[in-house]
């Protein structure tokens, strides 16, 4: 899916098919999630809650040039790493916690 950002307008689109999807079919809770609105999504501010609201981690010590990076060390984040590494084991792959 892509999403738009203008503040006028939300615009979704599938990405297979790239037609706009009518943005009348999204909640208030949907375009709030939208990139740069400053709402976290219901999972994070769930497990943020959990933790007691942590300190932001610190950005990488240094720029990294990669052909993959994934956002995310958890089951999904790990098993799609290991995937492209059996695939494509020449790719430079970084994941980011």
């Amino acid at each position: 899916m892509i999403l738009s950002n203008e503040p006028s307008t939300a615009t979704v689109a599938a990405v297979s098919s790239a037609e706009p999807m009518d943005a009348s079919l999204l909640t208030h809770d949907d375009l709030a999630l939208l990139p740069g609105r400053g709402v976290r999504s219901p999972w994070l501010r769930e497990a943020l809650a959990a933790e007691g609201d942590p300190v932001p981690a610190p950005p990488p010590r240094r720029n990294l040039d990669v052909a993959v990076a994934i956002v995310g060390g958890g089951y999904t984040g790990l098993w799609t790493a290991y995937q492209l590494t059996e695939r494509a084991p020449e790719l430079r792959i970084a994941i980011l916690e």
